[in-house]
């Protein structure tokens, strides 16, 4: 009888020893698929900034071409519109539309 108590406190050892090494080996296992899966977040995170950076990059470059030409023609604005605009104005106010009033503002 001695030898079956033995036997038993044996075979528990074993299981226990083997529980602890199948829980350590899953704990290893899930350990390595958690960094795995932090490099991939880390990864698709630095893509995605990447990406991000990559259309603003092009918006600015987009909006650098559309102010240099801006300001490449805003010196011939400058430089005619103010005339074009107080012609139309001049030439809007001696209209026949505003008759009376052409003369009050020529004083």
């Amino acid at each position: 009888m001695q030898h079956g108590k033995e036997r038993k406190a044996e075979a528990e050892a074993k299981l226990k020893k083997r529980g602890n090494d199948e829980a350590e080996s899953m704990r290893g296992v899930l350990e390595d698929h958690k960094r795995g899966v932090l490099s991939e977040l880390g990864r698709y995170d630095q893509t995605q900034l990447l990406l991000s950076l990559d259309l603003e990059k092009r918006q600015l470059e987009s909006n650098r071409r559309y102010w240099d030409k801006w300001l490449t023609n805003v010196e011939g604005d400058l430089k005619s519109e103010p005339g074009h605009s107080a012609s139309n104005l001049s030439a809007s106010l001696t209209s026949s539309r505003f008759p009376d009033r052409t003369s009050a503002l020529h004083l």
